[in-house]
């Protein structure tokens, strides 16, 4: 007990000596992966469907909004952020002359922590650095005919969980030293370490064709970039 205490009053001391500014970002976010499972199940209901008119396109692109908060001390930084990104692919056809649709999305929540080196001065900031990011992810999906299909509602996977190993840069435009605006440009790179089964997908998408499909596994490795408007104050 007396080292835990000793270890917090430390930790305390430590904030209070060196934290000087944190700041709160809210930007955009697009990453792009092979998505191999998922596109797999894509290519058999593309194949397995000989009345498409307009076949369903791969996942590899996914987008949305993410924010970040962050404390800057000095020579580094330590953050977490929260990413919303999601893709969206259709397949029209036409079955005894009714027009038919099938819509697939997937929806990704990232939770990324993270540690990165600052190097630079008041104006510009380059922040190497490494993290872990939790994946949350689930697919939805529905189909009917297509003039009414917004009238359907989507089935609605039960969620599954990936685990990345994150590689970044930061681009800090403004500093992280004074309150303020500033702007921040982040390419990264998201290592998969857990396989995602992508049985019940293609159960869903395919049921007539899934059982005599191969199991394909997932690990949503990705590159991504992310541009981030920031607020910083001095703490």
């Amino acid at each position: 007990m007396k080292r835990f205490v000793i270890i917090l009053l430390f930790l305390v001391l430590s904030y209070s000596i060196f934290a000087q500014v944190a700041y709160f970002g809210m930007g955009y976010n697009v990453s792009r992966g092979e998505y191999e499972g998922f596109n797999y199940v894509i290519d058999r209901y593309n194949e397995t469907r000989d009345y498409l008119t307009d076949e369903m396109d791969h996942i590899n692109l996914t987008r949305g909004m993410s924010f970040d908060l962050a404390l800057a001390m000095p020579g580094f930084l330590i953050g977490a952020g929260l990413q919303y990104n999601r893709a969206k692919v259709e397949a029209i056809g036409l079955i005894d002359e009714q027009k038919v649709q099938c819509d697939f999305k997937l929806h990704e929540l990232n939770i990324p922590f993270d540690f990165a080196l600052a190097i630079g001065d008041d104006g510009f900031y380059f922040a190497p650095g490494v993290g872990i990011n939790c994946m949350f992810w689930r697919y939805l999906s529905r189909s009917g005919e297509a003039n009414k299909i917004e009238d359907y509602d989507y089935y609605k996977s039960i969620g599954s969980a990936g685990i990345h190993v994150k590689f970044f840069v930061k681009f800090i435009f403004g500093g992280v030293e004074d309150s303020g605006f500033g702007l921040i440009l982040e390419p990264y790179y998201n290592l998969g370490l857990l396989d995602s089964k992508m049985w019940t997908i293609n159960e869903e998408i395919n049921p007539n064709t899934y059982l005599n499909d191969p199991e394909k596994l997932e690990k949503f490795s990705q590159f991504g970039v992310r541009l981030s408007l920031i607020l910083k104050v001095e703490v």
